[in-house]
């Protein structure tokens, strides 16, 4: 072969492996836009917001939903009652055919005993009934929708039962209120979801079944750290208006119930470096809440009994939901043993 022809055959391999080389290129340039838009898809933070956008927001966009011992009483034969309380409690006294489950054990047995539809009502009840709220708003975000939790708890059930609310019950910020209208926070971002999961209803379940692990006890604080240490907390009046310029805990920033705290409200506003503190009036409505934040990720606890715990008399004479004892004076029958009654 002469000169001529091996410069030829040079400059047609070198066009060969360049073209090898440019495919090379493409398809390493294809495999991390696959990769990227995996990493896309799998933002489980977008994928929950979204779920939880398009299925109606309903734990926040709606009052909770919680019925009354004499309500329960009256139709024990279309609800199902789960009760919450420890073993031992339980044993001693509990509704005729409720179930003791356990925190930790709530997703898995509902969905692996429980024929929801079959009831009219699924009811949740604890000691106050403020764990039961927070175990019925993260359940409905599951999609149960007729669940409940029962007012007041077994307190209101039968008055043998320990004796929770009155217990609770104080005026001892009544004359330390403020009236100040506390502007809220400045929009952030808000937590990251990474449960490791990629489909939303799996991504959801990993969030409640990780908030029921400890229960509700980790979810609660204690009045009065929050009235000394009001720069520790992002205290939220969770009430209307006009009743939170009446008077708060000083600190407290007022939202409002079925509005703020939904993706087009703000919900944002809400810090992620400091517990979010939540009170109501009987800390029924809050711990309702704060099991949703908690589900999004926030720190996110309430103030057990609510503002009764700390301004009873002034709810009553103003007829804003306070409680008085003769709203747990009931008598309803009981059934002893370690396993529910037909």
């Amino acid at each position: 072969m002469n000169r001529i022809g091996k410069l030829l055959l040079s400059l047609i391999f070198i066009s060969v492996i360049t073209a090898c080389n440019s495919n090379d290129t493409k398809q390493v340039s294809k495999s991390e836009n696959a990769v990227s838009k995996q990493k896309v898809e799998t933002d489980e933070t977008k994928i929950l917001h979204n779920y939880l956008k398009n299925s109606g927001e309903f734990v926040v966009s709606n009052k909770p939903q919680i019925v009354t011992a004499k309500d329960v009483f009256e139709n024990l034969d279309k609800y199902f009652v789960i009760d919450l309380r420890k073993k031992e409690d339980y044993e001693i006294g509990h509704v005729n055919g409720a179930v003791n489950v356990k925190f930790p054990e709530l997703v898995d047995y509902m969905k692996n005993n429980v024929s929801a539809k079959k009831y009219d009502k699924i009811v949740t009840t604890c000691y106050s009934g403020q764990g039961a709220a927070f175990a019925s708003g993260a359940l409905r975000t599951l999609g149960y929708s007729n669940m409940y939790s029962m007012k007041f708890g077994m307190n209101a059930w039968n008055k043998k039962n320990k004796n929770s609310w009155g217990a609770g019950i104080s005026n001892k910020y009544a004359d330390k209120l403020e009236i100040k209208d506390n502007k809220k926070a400045e929009a952030v971002k808000m937590p990251i979801i990474n449960t490791g999961k990629t489909l939303a209803n799996e991504i959801l379940e990993a969030r409640v079944k990780d908030i029921f692990k400890v229960g509700f006890k980790p979810f609660k604080v204690k009045l009065d750290d929050v009235f000394e240490n009001p720069n520790k907390y992002y205290i939220i009046n969770y009430w209307p208006k006009d009743k939170y310029l009446a008077g708060h805990l000083p600190g407290a920033i007022q939202y409002t119930p079925t509005k703020d705290f939904r993706f087009d409200g703000f919900i944002n506003t809400l810090p992620t470096d400091k517990p979010v503190v939540l009170y109501c009036y009987g800390g029924h409505y809050a711990a309702n809440t704060v099991a949703y934040l908690s589900i999004l990720g926030y720190d996110a606890k309430t103030i057990p009994y609510g503002a009764n715990s700390f301004m009873n008399t002034t709810l009553v004479n103003k007829n804003w939901k306070g409680f008085k004892q003769s709203m747990v004076n009931n008598s309803f029958p009981m059934v002893s043993g370690s396993k529910p009654s037909k």
